[in-house]
C-alpha cells in the first residue's frame, strides 16, 4: 500500500496548524489549477462564508507571483493584506562580486521572466 504523497495545500495546512491558527479559521480551497481559478473559486466560498463582508483576508504566495495573484484577487473584488514568502532581495550594498553571472542568478532571470510574462497574459486574458 502506497502512502498519499501530502500536496503544497496537505503541507500549507499543517503549518497553519502546528503555528496555532485555530482549524476553524482555516479555508481551503482545492479546485482550482491556476491562480486565477484560485481567486475565482475562493471569491466563491469567501462571498457565501462572509456574505456581509466584513472579515479580514490574507493572501500568502511567492515574491513572483505575489503581484499577478494579488491582481486576480482584486480582480475577483476581495481586498487582502498579503505575505510573501520568499523575498527576493535583502537590503545588502552591492559588492563587486554581485556583478559576476552565477547559475543561480540565471535560474532567477527565468523565473521573474516567466511570472513577468504571466502577469501579461493575466492582464490581456482579463483575469487580473
Amino acid at each position: 500500500m502506497t502512502k498519499k504523497e501530502l500536496t503544497e495545500i496537505d503541507y500549507a495546512l499543517l503549518f497553519l496548524l502546528q503555528n496555532g491558527v485555530p482549524d476553524e479559521n482555516i479555508i481551503l480551497e482545492k479546485s482550482s489549477r491556476n491562480t486565477f481559478e484560485n481567486a475565482k473559486y475562493t471569491s466563491e466560498i469567501l462571498s457565501q462564508k462572509f456574505p456581509n463582508g466584513k472579515a479580514a483576508f490574507l493572501l500568502i504566495s511567492s515574491s513572483y507571483q505575489l503581484k499577478r495573484a494579488l491582481a486576480c484577487f482584486e480582480n475577483q473584488g476581495i481586498q487582502m493584506d498579503y505575505f510573501a514568502t520568499n523575498p527576493i532581495t535583502t537590503h545588502q550594498p552591492f559588492d563587486i562580486i554581485d556583478f559576476i553571472p552565477t547559475s543561480s542568478a540565471k535560474n532567477q532571470s527565468e523565473l521573474l521572466l516567466k511570472e513577468l510574462t504571466g502577469f501579461f497574459i493575466y492582464k490581456i486574458m482579463g483575469y487580473a
